[in-house]
């Protein structure tokens, strides 16, 4: 379809599936940069003053935001610390980098030689930024914790809050369509006038001849979506899915040690035990991100799947609208992940109570990583399709 020029606050729905295109502001650069600037100073702020502190019958422990993103390589597991670190604190920061990259040359009104790449990466990287998903994991654990000890929220704790905010109100001005937009219209790019010989860049939306094998706009390599293996790749994804999440619920996902005597905890023993101390919202927020979240997308990729092969043209809206939601809330089950990352890192008092990651913590991880590379790897427009899938 053809994008008019938007005035500003105006929003392009899109007339077959009603998924938001794009939506405009005049100002949006500036805001864009101003917000960009502020959660920069917030998450330094954030990464070097003391986060929590935890006391109890005497003792105390105190600890940083670097160290508790980097709590599970205490554990002897190095690839969650990795990943704990890289999606609160590593993605973020590259985040930051990229669009100020790439939206100080379009202020400026002076292309870059990093331009095109900066933005490429980060519209890639939208969808691995946590940090929303952290803070509520970290709510959690101060409820679980509030009973057992004296908790005190440092500096960073506040800051790395309204890093959150400001980040969040970054994203909302951060437009895919208008960015590369105004990156053609600085590079002096036009749409060629032959429109039966034109295909449409999947990353950037520009419009540029079949015959070549890059888009001139973000130099993304042309792409024809093969529905077979765009599916065979995805089912193979939510079969790797399906079989992590049976350890992800048999093994525990925590070792707590109170007093010498250790207690295991898997996903729904951890929920059980919420109930039990009468803290009834963070149990149904739990069992909503640990069990019906990942079940939900799972077997909503696999009807969308199924569907992908059979398209039925009176069903395909709500499809579409299904595959969105579960792209959406994918993430939302790193919950539990990071609240074993709070606890590991702040629960160790010698002597008094001790906690330590379990094996179904890595699995669970496993879980919600492979299925958000499923979401990502499956095409939603293979659901518009009019031919039977042969």
């Amino acid at each position: 379809m053809t994008l008019p020029q938007l005035q500003h606050g105006a929003r392009a729905i899109c007339p077959r599936c009603s998924h938001p295109l794009s939506q405009h502001y005049d100002n949006a650069n500036e805001q864009v940069l101003a917000y960009a600037i502020t959660s920069l100073v917030l998450l330094l702020l954030a990464l070097s003053l003391p986060f929590l502190n935890l006391s109890a019958a005497g003792a105390s422990n105190q600890i940083s935001l670097p160290y508790t993103a980097w709590s599970y390589s205490q554990q002897n597991m190095p690839l969650m610390g990795l990943l704990v670190s890289a999606t609160i604190v590593g993605i973020p920061l590259l985040m930051l980098g990229l669009s100020l990259a790439t939206y100080l040359p379009l202020w400026r009104q002076r292309p870059s030689p990093w331009l095109t790449d900066a933005a490429h990466w980060l519209f890639l990287l939208q969808g691995w930024y946590m940090a929303d998903v952290f803070l509520l994991g970290l709510v959690v654990s101060l409820v679980k914790l509030h009973s057992m000890a004296d908790l005190q929220l440092g500096l960073a704790f506040w800051a790395y809050m309204g890093f959150t905010l400001c980040f969040t109100l970054m994203q909302s001005r951060v437009d895919r369509l208008q960015c590369w937009r105004q990156i053609a219209a600085l590079r002096g790019l036009t749409v060629p006038r032959e429109i039966n010989t034109l295909q449409h860049c999947r990353h950037c939306g520009f419009l540029y001849l079949k015959k070549s094998s890059h888009c001139p706009c973000c130099h993304s390599r042309s792409h024809r979506t093969d529905r077979r293996r765009c599916l065979n790749h995805t089912l193979a994804l939510l079969v790797t899915a399906s079989l992590l999440y049976i350890p992800a619920n048999l093994y525990p996902i925590m070792i707590t040690s109170e007093f010498g005597q250790e207690t295991s905890s898997t996903i729904l023993g951890g929920i059980w035990l919420l109930v039990e101390l009468h803290s009834y919202p963070v149990a149904i927020i739990i069992f909503c991100a640990s069990v019906v979240v990942p079940l939900a997308k799972l077997l909503a990729l696999f009807y969308l799947c199924w569907m992908a092969k059979k398209p039925r043209r009176q069903d395909r809206r709500q499809q579409t609208q299904l595959y969105r939601v579960a792209e959406f809330m994918g993430k939302w089950s790193m919950v539990d992940i990071y609240v074993v990352a709070i606890l590991i890192a702040l629960v160790q008092l010698q002597g008094l109570m001790r906690v330590e990651a379990g094996v179904g913590a890595l699995a669970f991880a496993s879980v919600v990583i492979v299925t958000m590379l499923a979401a990502e790897r499956f095409d939603p427009r293979l659901l518009w399709r009019n031919r039977t899938f042969t």
